[in-house]
């Protein structure tokens, strides 16, 4: 039998048109992509504000990496809360008229996932339910 199963699998995926395949994109992510060397009206992109490629804000990613590296290293809550995180907050709660949400929901979120990780731990659920 062997893994023969998954061949033949496999093979009912593409007969039936059902295999997906990436599709790779040449050029940033806007309202039209290239692919292949054509142009194509994007349907699916979360960039519906335009601004994956702002000028702006590709600079402001440059300088936050210099400064801060690439990514924080693990969630908040085991890696630290970091000082970029504090300001967006800040803005938007200020842009709203609000307090920032980061006061509150690191401890919400702590008891959630307090509660979701004792059943983990005895193996009776999985964290990908």
């Amino acid at each position: 039998m062997g893994l023969d199963f998954i061949l033949d699998e496999l093979k009912s995926l593409k007969d039936h048109a059902l295999m997906r395949e990436y599709k790779t994109i040449e050029s940033a992510q806007g309202p039209y992509v290239q692919i292949n060397g054509k142009s194509y009206l994007s349907f699916c992109s979360n960039n519906y504000l335009g601004l994956a490629d702002h000028p702006k804000i590709k600079q402001a990613a440059i300088a936050a990496i210099n400064q801060y590296g690439w990514g924080t290293g693990a969630s908040r809550l085991v890696a630290g809360n970091m000082i970029l995180h504090q300001e967006l907050e800040r803005k938007i709660a200020e842009f709203k008229s609000t307090e920032a949400a980061g006061s509150t929901v690191p401890y919400w979120l702590y008891g959630q996932c307090g509660r979701c990780m004792r059943p983990c731990r005895k193996g009776r659920y999985n964290h990908g339910r």
